[in-house]
């Protein structure tokens, strides 16, 4: 796979790397717990260890994690709190969505 060149083409790879359940469930936990090992975020999703870490791996690909090795684990955190706010402000935009979709919907049925 050829180097992003331009700025919507770092976008993209950004992107990939968020469009995925289990990516966003380990950014999730990392937003709202700090750092963690692949050893405690496992257990918390319900996944096998070396699927959390090739997860992880991606995600430290596209730059938005860093990792530190603390004896035999390997520690990782977001490096840029702006991940976790892309994140709340996407919650936020789906949140109103629905609620959109939903009154449409009331008057659509007359309520």
């Amino acid at each position: 796979m050829k180097a992003p060149e331009s700025l919507i083409e770092y976008r993209e790879e950004l992107f990939k790397a968020l469009s995925n359940l289990k990516r966003l469930q380990i950014l999730e936990l990392l937003c709202d717990r700090g750092e963690m090992c692949v050893c405690d975020i496992a257990p918390l999703l319900h996944s096998e260890q070396s699927n959390v870490s090739q997860h992880l791996a991606v995600l430290k690909a596209a730059g938005i994690l860093g990792s530190r090795r603390d004896g035999t684990r390997i520690l990782y955190w977001i490096e840029d709190p702006k991940v976790c706010s892309v994140i709340d402000a996407a919650d936020e935009y789906i949140s109103q969505l629905l609620d959109k979709k939903e009154r449409a919907l009331r008057e659509l049925i007359g309520h």
